[in-house]
């Protein structure tokens, strides 16, 4: 996918099912948006979601991760507080962990998308954090990106448990500037504006998109 468009006037895409990925910044709303297209027919992959399912019972991983950085294993699982507390002690941990369950992540994903074109479903929705800088835009139709501005994201991120000044600049340091994921999606749309703006600009998406 390599749309240069940053707008919502795309022409209804007719291939099913669609695959539509959904990005943007930490805090930015991308999971709300996600949740939003969800839908009868319609599959939410949720890149988080299943990188903490797959540190609970993917053996194969949790094996590869404890070989690497044995203290993080907790009874037959990953400790997450662990495991935070490698990263934050060694970033580089976090390259070799992205190693490890990336490819895991996107064999998940692609098996989605083959399943929902066997079952004619309308569409798979990929909510990924690192959509870009893990090149996972390739598997999609069109990309929406979530965006708000960086001092609504941060409130939104200290008003979760656990976050720091330090996990915050982490994070924000994996991710792209908001400029250039902005520049690279399709649509970009406005999640500082209310949920009731954002879901009617979902709806618009939907409509055009035949969903």
């Amino acid at each position: 996918m390599n749309s240069q468009n940053n707008n919502d006037n795309l022409e209804a895409v007719a291939k099913r099912p669609l695959v539509i990925g959904i990005t943007g910044g930490i805090a930015s709303g991308k999971s709300s948006i996600a949740r939003m297209f969800s839908g009868r027919g319609i599959i939410h992959v949720d890149a988080d979601k299943l990188v903490h399912q797959l540190m609970r019972h993917d053996k194969h991983m949790i094996a590869e991760i404890v070989d690497t950085l044995p203290h993080v294993k907790e009874g037959a699982s990953i400790s997450r507080t662990a495991l935070a507390s490698e990263i934050s002690k060694n970033p580089v941990t976090l390259s070799v962990l992205e190693r490890i369950i990336h490819p895991r992540v996107r064999a998940h994903e692609m098996a989605v998308i083959d399943a929902a074109r066997r079952n004619r479903l309308r569409a798979v929705v990929l909510d990924i954090p690192l959509l870009f800088e893990t090149d996972a835009d390739r598997l999609c139709d069109v990309v929406v990106v979530a965006h708000a501005p960086i001092h609504h994201r941060k409130r939104r991120a200290f008003a979760r448990a656990g976050m720091t000044e330090e996990k915050w600049a982490r994070l924000l340091d994996r991710q792209l500037p908001d400029h250039v994921r902005n520049r690279a999606g399709d649509v970009v749309i406005a999640t500082n504006i209310g949920k009731a703006a954002t879901r009617r600009h979902v709806l618009a998406l939907m409509d055009a998109w035949g969903l």
